[in-house]
């Protein structure tokens, strides 16, 4: 019976002497975080946004190109001529490349209250200097059967592309700063792009256009203020 109470006693002290050890190393992790004892890891996720802008590159016009006649073949016929007297026109803007002018919409049809067939073809025309852009404009205004449907200034591709770079830097930025507000001991795991969004400057419409078809009034659409890109992210984080 004493062998008994003897053994009962000494796992007892066993568990007592466990416990305490539990308790003191509970305490180094949380006092003493350097010595290799990890306490619990947490996870916070963040969402942040990042602009970057700069003055556009390049214009974009987006026209309307009409030929009318007794037939649709003559109206087909009709419209390919003052495309031709366009694309002569436009070429010297353009960079002498006719893949800067694309066909968007096609059409013909029988005018209303009338024996006329029409052809229309929508045509957005980029124009890669934006130094070039006041000329193209008048020089389309001046071609009989084109109409301005509308224009605005905007971002080249290489310029999206660097832009799109730099608003993730600063959207990573910003998440950091949001994390570093619930710890200093952070590490991010996890980044992913929730939006990209791209901003031309400003834009015109045809009836606008149309009201007021100066080159002052071009010049302030054209080189007036700044396009950029946002980058919306979300970041995952552990801490600590």
């Amino acid at each position: 019976m004493a062998k008994v109470q003897e053994g009962r006693q000494t796992v007892f002290v066993v568990i007592a002497f466990l416990i305490a050890m539990v308790a003191v190393v509970y305490a180094l992790a949380v006092l003493h975080p350097g010595l290799g004892i990890h306490a619990r890891t947490h996870t916070i996720t963040v969402s942040a946004t990042g602009y970057a802008p700069t003055y556009p590159g390049e214009a974009q016009l987006f026209l309307l190109v009409n030929g009318t006649g007794d037939t649709t073949q003559v109206a087909v016929q009709n419209l390919s001529a003052t495309m031709s007297s366009l694309n002569y026109t436009l070429m010297p803007y353009i960079g002498a490349n006719v893949s800067n002018m694309k066909t968007v919409s096609y059409t013909v049809s029988k005018l209303k209250n009338s024996t006329l067939y029409e052809a229309s073809e929508g045509i957005e025309v980029t124009v890669p200097g934006i130094a070039n852009a006041t000329h193209a404009l008048l020089g389309v205004t001046s071609t009989p059967n084109v109409y301005v449907s509308s224009v605005r200034a905007a971002l080249t591709t290489a310029q999206t592309s660097t832009l799109r770079t730099e608003a993730i830097q600063l959207a990573l930025q910003n998440a950091t700063l949001q994390a570093l507000a619930v710890s200093e001991n952070i590490s991010m795991t996890n980044v992913s792009i929730s939006g990209v969004y791209v901003y031309p400057f400003a834009s015109l419409t045809g009836s606008e256009f149309a009201a007021g078809a100066t080159a002052a009034t071009v010049n302030s659409l054209f080189y007036g203020g700044l396009a950029g890109v946002t980058v919306s992210i979300n970041a995952q984080f552990t801490y600590s």
